[in-house]
């Protein structure tokens, strides 16, 4: 089947990626002389200048798009972090480091505002809550149905979505400078910090959570490497070509016309064109459903851009590579430009000096700059061949007595961009900057939908579109038409590897053979959820037992295998055969099917892997750490996959069903002290218990009896405190699932109070909970849960010690 992406910008080349990894034959298109869309690249004299977004974030957005063909980002492109990531400068001279680590941020504030040094901890707290549902659940979330965005709202209502990110930030700080400096997020959107809505807010804890970087070479290196990808895979590139309409017959997208008369047919056509000038220019509006209209009609305008370019002759060695130049005004200065659209002789600017980090953008001696302005947009009325000239002037003598000292006389090779500039270049209506502003009002449903109202087979992403402007947005918009557009047969290319898991595949409906042989499985191995899995709904019940049945089997290559060596290269087929995306055994074929019809990431099965291998040649866990890091692999990430077969993508609820697995894994590491130790494996830590022998386990003395009984009564006390954050995550899934993982944790946790009634004597007899115990335990658990709350509301993240491992290896 084929596909055209109108645009060759970040959203359109990884919407191209996507669907190429899908299996379709894609052309891309674009009118620019490169790919890149706003990203192309200029060269004057030896000066070297990247003419739209330089700064990177979130890089495993692109390592994404590597990953899609079994390439690494890293052996093509080379990001450097940066620290400052911005120096702020403002009116009176002064600067605001930010970047770097923690505790260099908050010794910046401390030096401006002592007392904010709290509010700013506050303030990232709140960024992280708003990042984890704005960018981890809903930035590739589609939103072309309504019940999706009602379903959001109490939550987005939770957060203070309502709020704008100046009131966030002012919620959390007090000194007016570094109010500006954590509101100015927004500008890099194209955004008004007094209007946004502070869903932006989880850019302070996205720049946080994975810094800033800069590419070797600029962004024009990154734009290059993912050109040679499409080409090395397939994908047909059309430059300086410009696409005049989407042709639309009966409601269906069936092609384009180009601007020569040329027309070119395609089964899906994706547009990475602004999509004001999209439904404006490129589809008739009697083809146009009555919202998208209605949309065009209330649309608000992202600000323009005056962008100036320039090198000196000497260099600047004290300016930082990204510099934020304040004006004296700031809302002010703002309501001019966005509200009242006029042209002041006043600015503030955002400037870029490449050669702090790549000398390689200018000649020896040299720097490169690139100076960004915000401006009104085009439906100013201002005449940019005039007031260009003139806003540059004002500009380079604004730097010249400020932070560029002598630039009036080392400026060379200076050219500038205006909004009349992108709309003829790009065209971007009115010549915004960031299409249309990230307002509530036009933000997920309300903004133009992935997939176009009222014409099939037409798919939108880039900043106009859901999740929005920006490098992560754009990048995520092409993830979100990724869960829209059906896959055909992935293309086996000469020399690869059979297609990654990664990639969406048809999924076929497991055989009744397969259902059967899962069945028996949890029966005869699993059968403390055989029983708790009663009060699930059939497919709930369906797919939690293909995964119990797909993760038995990987953990038993290694458990029933008596050579190591083949345990070895059975788990390590298996692990080649999951990551391939097919297997010729039916159980990790049907494994396969599963993670990919509940969206499971490939990762956490890895995770899994990596904890059944460390079994091979395991003889003791060394310590707490150790174990806790066993626990999560082997059972943490049985609870991230359950919570993908039951539909559950709540961050909060992935953290409590690992502790869930956590405490699961600790009862059995108790209960199987004598079983393991006859298989030559021991997981009580050495710092625990001391070395212990086999023989030792099996056959304890008085003293190893103390020791072991002690270390397991220490693990079944540790066990209880993840069982409490597993109970108070209980929550976020339905209703029927909800009884099943209350009765299957109970009952687990009886197996830690049986064996305590036992008086630890593990040796001599195996702790089990008998049928009557089970229906008792039961009965308990659901009269003791009518009254609990954290069955039935949220309570939110424990905060407790045991929350910190996580950092180190929880996706």
């Amino acid at each position: 089947m084929k596909a055209i992406v109108v645009g060759a910008g970040f959203g359109g080349i990884a919407a191209a990626l996507r669907l190429r990894a899908k299996g379709y034959e894609v052309t891309l298109i674009d009118r620019c002389a490169d790919i890149g869309g706003r990203a192309q690249v200029f060269n004057r004299n030896g000066f070297r200048h990247d003419a739209g977004p330089t700064v990177i974030t979130a890089p495993f957005l692109f390592e994404e798009l590597f990953s899609l063909f079994d390439e690494k980002l890293e052996d093509h492109v080379k990001l450097v972090p940066l620290t400052p990531w911005y120096r702020f400068v403002f009116a009176d001279q002064t600067t605001f480091d930010y970047g770097g680590t923690l505790e260099q941020t908050l010794a910046e504030i401390r030096r401006i505002e002592p007392a904010d040094c709290v509010g700013y901890k506050k303030l990232l707290a709140q960024s992280k809550r708003i990042f984890e549902v704005g960018f981890v659940e809903l930035s590739a979330q589609p939103f072309h149905q309504f019940k999706t965005m009602l379903a959001q709202i109490p939550r987005l209502i939770g957060l203070g979505s309502y709020k704008t990110v100046w009131g966030l930030v002012c919620s959390y700080l007090q000194n007016p400078k570094l109010r500006q400096a954590f509101s100015i997020q927004p500008l890099l959107v194209g955004g008004n910090p007094f209007d946004t809505t502070s869903i932006y807010g989880l850019i302070h804890y996205l720049e946080r959570s994975y810094g800033v970087y800069f590419a070797m070479g600029g962004t024009g290196a990154i734009t290059k490497a993912l050109s040679d990808l499409m080409q090395r895979h397939g994908i047909a590139i059309k430059l300086g070509t410009t696409v005049e309409q989407i042709l639309i017959e009966n409601g269906v997208a069936q092609g384009v016309l180009l601007e020569g008369g040329q027309v070119i047919d395609a089964d899906v056509i994706v547009s990475n064109a602004d999509p004001a000038f999209l439904y404006s220019k490129m589809i008739e509006p009697k083809k146009q459903a009555i919202m998208t209209r209605s949309k065009l009609k209330a649309a608000s305008y992202s600000m323009g851009l005056f962008v100036l370019y320039f090198g000196t002759t000497r260099q600047y060695p004290e300016v930082a590579h990204h510099t934020i130049w304040m004006g004296e005004r700031y809302r002010e200065l703002l309501e001019d430009i966005f509200d009242k659209k006029i042209l002041t002789e006043d600015f503030s600017l955002y400037l870029h000096r490449p050669t702090a980090t790549d000398p390689s953008f200018a000649p020896e001696g040299c720097d490169s700059f690139y100076v960004l302005c915000p401006v009104p947009n085009l439906q100013a009325e201002i005449d940019w061949s005039v007031e260009g000239p003139k806003l540059q002037s004002r500009i380079v003598a604004a730097l010249d007595r400020t932070i560029l000292p002598g630039l009036t006389e080392t400026i060379t090779s200076d050219f500038f961009m205006t909004p009349q500039d992108f709309k003829t270049d790009y065209l971007s209506q009115f010549g915004a900057g960031f299409s249309i502003a990230p307002l509530f009002r036009q933000s997920a449903w309300f903004r133009f939908h992935n997939k176009a109202e009222g014409i099939k087979n037409l798919y939108l992403v880039g900043a106009g579109t859901h999740p929005g402007a920006g490098m992560p947005g754009v990048l995520c918009s092409a993830k979100v038409i990724d869960n829209l557009i059906p896959s055909v047969n992935p293309i086996k290319r000469a020399g690869s590897k059979e297609p990654s898991i990664l990639r969406p595949h048809v999924v076929q409906s497991p055989s009744e053979a397969i259902l059967a042989e899962a069945e028996n499985t949890l029966a005869t191995k699993g059968r403390s959820f055989y029983w708790a899995r009663f009060f699930m709904s059939a497919q709930q019940a369906s797919n939690a037992t293909r995964l119990y049945s797909f993760c038995r089997y990987l953990d038993d290559l290694v458990d029933e295998e008596h050579s190591a060596e083949k345990a070895a290269q059975a788990i390590e087929l298996a692990e080649a055969e999951i990551t391939a995306g097919h297997s010729t055994q039916p159980v990790i074929q049907d494994g396969i099917n599963l993670m990919r019809e509940c969206h499971i990431d490939l990762v956490v099965v890895l995770d899994l892997i990596k904890g059944i291998q460390s079994d091979i040649r395991l003889k003791q866990i060394e310590n707490d750490a150790a174990l806790l890091k066993y626990c999560y692999q082997v059972a943490g990430t049985v609870g991230l996959m359950m919570c993908k077969v039951l539909n559950v993508n709540d961050p909060a609820a992935l953290r409590h069903a690992v502790d869930l697995g956590i405490a699961m894994q600790l009862t059995n590491i108790c209960r199987d002290v004598a079983d393991d130790a006859k298989v030559g494996r021991c997981y009580l830590p050495i710092s625990m218990v001391g070395e212990m022998s086999m023989a030792q386990l099996m056959n304890p003395d008085l003293e190893t009896q103390v020791l072991v009984i002690n270390g397991i009564a220490r693990m079944l006390k540790k066990a209880d405190q993840y069982y409490a954050s597993g109970h108070n995550g209980l929550s976020y899934l339905p209703l029927g699932a909800r009884s099943s993982i209350l009765v299957a944790a109970r009952v687990y946790q009886t197996i830690g109070t049986q064996l305590k009634k036992n008086k630890f004597n593990y040796w001599q007899q195996r702790a089990v909970v008998s049928g009557p115990q089970k229906i008792l335990v039961t009965t308990t658990a659901f009269i003791q849960a009518i009254f609990t709350r954290s069955f039935w509301r949220p309570l939110g993240y424990l905060n407790s010690a045991k929350q910190r491992p996580f950092s180190d290896f929880f996706i």
